[in-house]
């Protein structure tokens, strides 16, 4: 690995408000909530290989960011649903929410992440975000939530994580 193993480890974690998709399409993706007033966490990861191609060695490295944001998702969302927050995970293989009952659409990580941070996307058998810094080496996940975003920050930091520095959430 090269001398980047902190960029490669470290995720970008930022707050948004829902996209215009998110938003309108709420209730298709999470029949059971009764709240609009949500908020998007955007996980990113540097993946060690770009993902643009499957094989075996990039659906292993795809599973092992899934369970990297797994780890990360679970407590912050256990903790801001223990506090009256409605919170799920989108399980990034299929878009579909983890912890409500699934909706009649799935969500779209990459273009919700595409959408929130004005990146490009790359159409194929999968889509793929086109960051900045990494090019098609990024895993994008996300997390909906009803809660604020210092409850959520209160969160993702109970959970050992920060959010991006220079990322204010705004409306």
């Amino acid at each position: 690995m090269s001398d980047n193993i902190t960029e490669v480890r470290s995720p970008n974690i930022s707050i948004h408000p829902p996209t215009a998709f998110v938003a309108a399409n709420l209730r298709r993706i999470l029949p059971d909530w009764n709240s609009d007033d949500v908020w998007i966490v955007i996980f990113l990861q540097r993946s060690q290989f770009p993902l643009t191609t499957t094989n075996d060695i990039i659906e292993q490295e795809k599973n092992r960011l899934c369970d990297r944001f797994l780890e990360f998702a679970q407590p912050v969302a256990q903790q801001l649903n223990s506090q009256g927050w409605m919170t799920d995970i989108i399980y990034p293989p299929s878009g579909y929410p983890l912890l409500s009952k699934p909706g009649e659409i799935h969500h779209s990580d990459a273009l919700t992440v595409a959408t929130s941070l004005n990146l490009s996307l790359q159409k194929g058998p999968c889509t793929i975000v086109i960051h900045p810094q990494w090019g098609t080496a990024v895993y994008p996940s996300v997390l909906i939530s009803s809660a604020p975003p210092d409850e959520i920050n209160k969160a993702i930091d109970f959970a050992g994580y920060r959010v991006a520095p220079t990322h204010k959430p705004h409306r």
